[in-house]
């Protein structure tokens, strides 16, 4: 098979041992060293789960704010979060039926 060479070093690198790390699955994408890179725990953010970032009663405020005019922009930069969040936020109350976000 006449592969490129980056391909080959990805499939050698892809089927070689596994690091023993005390009884996980795999290897750790949290903390890994190896020749060209080195990734810190402290470097990787896991982002939190958005009913765990806005409290019931600011989902409530934010989705009655968009409902009175306020931007989906003018709403994620208030309230810390992306306009993609403030749009979930935004389709959840109205599938729920309401005016204001529950989930």
């Amino acid at each position: 098979m006449n592969t490129p060479p980056q391909v080959s070093r990805l499939l050698g690198r892809l089927s070689g041992p596994l690091e023993d790390d005390g009884g996980t699955s795999g290897p750790s994408w949290r903390s890994r060293t190896t020749a060209e890179y080195t990734i810190e725990d402290s470097s990787i953010r896991i982002p939190r789960p958005l009913y765990r970032r806005l409290s019931p009663d600011q989902r409530t405020v934010l989705v009655d704010a968009f409902a009175s005019g306020v931007k989906q922009r003018e709403l994620a930069a208030q309230y810390g979060i992306s306009v993609r969040s403030v749009k979930r936020l935004v389709r959840g109350a109205r599938n729920a039926g309401t005016t204001a976000a529950h989930t």
